[in-house]
């Protein structure tokens, strides 16, 4: 239960930091901040990695579990952590438990 409270209220929290900063600077307008520096470049790549890795393994748990992958992969080069805090929190509220799954497998 408190997994999907965390999950939510972070995923609406950072969708409504998305639209705020959207809203004030445009998307090109973000990306011209993100370069302005060494600093925010520092952060960009380190922001690139990690998300880059969070991809990767979506990729393979979207496989394994027989999921769609590419509107999340979308979402997450679009607006960064919101494509995977939406994966979680699809898998907490819509999935079926792997238990189930693999007894569903294994019986047909």
């Amino acid at each position: 239960m408190w997994k999907k409270i965390i999950l939510g209220v972070l995923f609406i929290d950072f969708s409504f930091l998305n639209l705020r900063a959207l809203s004030a600077f445009s998307y090109f307008g973000v990306l011209e901040a993100v370069f302005a520096n060494q600093a925010t470049q520092l952060v960009f790549a380190d922001l690139c990695i990690s998300l880059g890795l969070v991809l990767a393994w979506m990729f393979k748990d979207a496989r394994a579990k027989q999921r769609y992958f590419w509107p999340y992969a979308l979402v997450t080069l679009l607006f960064g952590v919101a494509g995977p805090l939406a994966y979680l929190l699809v898998e907490e509220f819509f999935e079926v438990p792997d238990a189930l799954n693999q007894a569903a497998r294994t019986s047909a």
